[in-house]
Parts: structure tokens; C-alpha cells; sequence
């Protein structure tokens, strides 16, 4: 029963950042500050999840989504940094 559980709890916590990410794109850029540092901190709770989970001998079902946590909210974090523009853009 607790596998089940962290399982489900591991999948809510994921599909919350595969909404993240698009909510994350579409706000203005004042408001990407904040998402950037929840996702940064969604990222380091993902990953210390994740070595916690490999120190102390987890499913490898719930790696895999520690994993995959760790990735969306890695991609959402990266997704909100403003975009450098080319300088050589009329060649």
C-alpha cells in the first residue's frame, strides 16, 4: 500500500509540472521570476527524492518517476530563462 501511494503521489507531482510548463510560457516575463524559483526548488525536491529513494533501496517504479519529476521540472526551469536573440539575425 505504500508503494502505491508514493507512486500516486509521484504521478500528481508530475502532471502539476507538466501543467507548469505551459502556464510558465505564457505568463509575462515579471512573472517568470517567480515560476523559476518554484521550479528550481521543485527540480532540488525531485533530485534529493531521487537519491534518497537510490540510498535507501526504492521501486523502480517510483525512480522512474522521481526521474521523470525531476526532468519536467528541470525543462521548466530552463524554459523560463528569456531567450538570447542572434546578433547575426539578416544573414
Amino acid at each position: 500500500m505504500e508503494l502505491v501511494l508514493e507512486a500516486l503521489m509521484c504521478v500528481m507531482f508530475d502532471g502539476a509540472m507538466g501543467f507548469l510548463i505551459p502556464r510558465s510560457l505564457q505568463c509575462a516575463h515579471t512573472e517568470k521570476r517567480r515560476y523559476r524559483i518554484a521550479d528550481g526548488i521543485f527540480a532540488l525536491g525531485f533530485l534529493l527524492g531521487l537519491a534518497a529513494k537510490c540510498l535507501a533501496g526504492g521501486s523502480w517504479i517510483v525512480l522512474t518517476l522521481l526521474a521523470l519529476g525531476f526532468m519536467l521540472s528541470y525543462t521548466a526551469f530552463v524554459l523560463t530563462f528569456p531567450e538570447k536573440r542572434k546578433h547575426c539575425e539578416g544573414r
